[in-house]
Parts: structure tokens; sequence; C-alpha cells
């Protein structure tokens, strides 16, 4: 399960034709578990990935997956365990969201 967050912009390296892969996006999504991340899991990744991103602080409950895939991990262990509250996911997202739209137009 996962929703997608369009930016509006194309990538100009890339055929417009090709609505998937020629549109700037971030994913926020939930993953049952994986060879890379052994349990339930909740993700966020951004396409194109800017590197730039893993300067990105993130709070104690999250972490950076730099391997198989680049993004952000928040094992569901750690907000079934934490409280967590809405507001700092949330936080969390719009950080993540404005930081990567920022850099990428180079501000």
């Amino acid at each position: 399960m996962a929703l997608l967050v369009f930016s509006g912009k194309i990538i100009e390296s890339k055929d417009p034709q090709d609505w998937d892969n020629s549109r700037e996006q971030m994913n926020f999504g939930f993953s049952s578990g994986d060879e890379g991340v052994g349990q339930p899991y909740f993700y966020i990744t951004a396409y194109p990935f800017d590197e730039k991103l893993f300067e990105t602080d993130l709070p104690g409950f999250a972490r950076w997956q730099k391997e198989g895939w680049k993004g952000v991990v928040i094992e569901f262990d750690q907000l079934h365990n934490h409280s967590v509250t809405n507001d700092e996911l949330l936080s969390l997202f719009k950080n993540l969201l404005q930081q990567n739209y920022q850099q990428k137009k180079g501000t």
C-alpha cells in the first residue's frame, strides 16, 4: 500500500510519454517486510533520489536505508512500541517533501 506524491515536474532526461518514470515523485508506503528489512515497515522514497537528502536529520523512530534502495525506514515496531504522535509523523513527511523539492530547485 502506498501513496505517490507528484511534484508536477517532468524529469529532463526522461521520455515524457513514459509517465511513471518521467515524473518527479515521492512515495510513502507500507511493506510487510522483505530481504532488506526483515519486519513490517513504513517507507519514504524519492524519485529521482537526491543523495543530499541523507543530510536531513531524522527523528529517533526513523532511519535512512542506503542498501538495495534509498529512503527512510520506520519499522512498525518503532510505532507500535513507542508513543510517536501523528504530528511527529506529519512533521517528518512535510520536512522530507520540502527538503526534496527545495534541493531540486537549487534553493
